[in-house]
């Protein structure tokens, strides 16, 4: 009597452990596939969140070494001597680059600078002026005066006698400087000329 209690409990038990293992293949197979897409978003994530980090560190870097060439690149021209002079680098500036009135001087300074961009301390540079008149205009090529203040700046008076456009040709050293040549624009103006006045209404 006991025996029979006791085979009937082990069987139902095994039954019950039988049933329970025997999964179909179809969840199986859809559990698998949650695993492994899983696995594959962890890794994409981290590929994702490493590749991020790792622009950000790169870009960290160059700030850096540029920052750092652009110190030594500072240092160095610190250190540099000014000069010689580049005439692509020399600038004119003043009012008489733009034009003004027939009859009366316009004046305007040439600064000389080294390749650097940096002013040239001292003068000595030979600087030529031309102006020529434009189309229309007539007359003849005329030079200015230029002056040398001695400190890398030059001082150019030239006058024109008529109304109209005209070319500003300057060069430094046999060279062209920056913007050469500059088209200027004078109006009618007066001209006085020993001890009486003579107007030319141009």
């Amino acid at each position: 009597m006991t025996d029979r209690n006791n085979s009937t409990t082990t069987t139902a038990v095994v039954t019950t452990t039988n049933t329970s293992a025997a999964k179909p293949i179809w969840m199986k197979q859809a559990e698998e596939a949650k695993l492994k897409s899983e696995a594959e978003n962890t890794a994409a994530a981290k590929a994702a969140f490493d590749a991020t980090f790792k622009v950000l560190s790169d870009k960290a870097e160059k700030a850096v070494d540029s920052d750092s060439e652009e110190e030594d690149a500072e240092k160095d021209l610190a250190n540099k001597p000014v000069g010689p002079v580049d005439p692509g680098k020399c600038t004119a500036a003043g009012a008489g680059i733009a034009g003004g009135t027939a009859c009366a001087p316009a004046t305007f300074v040439v600064v000389t600078k080294d390749a650097d961009g940096r002013k040239v301390p001292n003068g000595g540079a030979v600087i030529r002026v031309r102006v020529l008149p434009g189309v229309g205009v007539g007359g003849t090529e005329q030079e200015g005066v230029v002056k040398d203040m001695g400190d890398g700046t030059y001082t150019v008076t030239y006058v024109v006698p008529k109304r109209g456009n005209y070319m500003v040709t300057i060069e430094c050293n046999g060279k062209a400087i920056m913007g050469s040549p500059f088209p200027v624009f004078f109006s009618a103006g007066v001209y006085i000329y020993g001890y009486g006045i003579l107007c030319f209404f141009c």
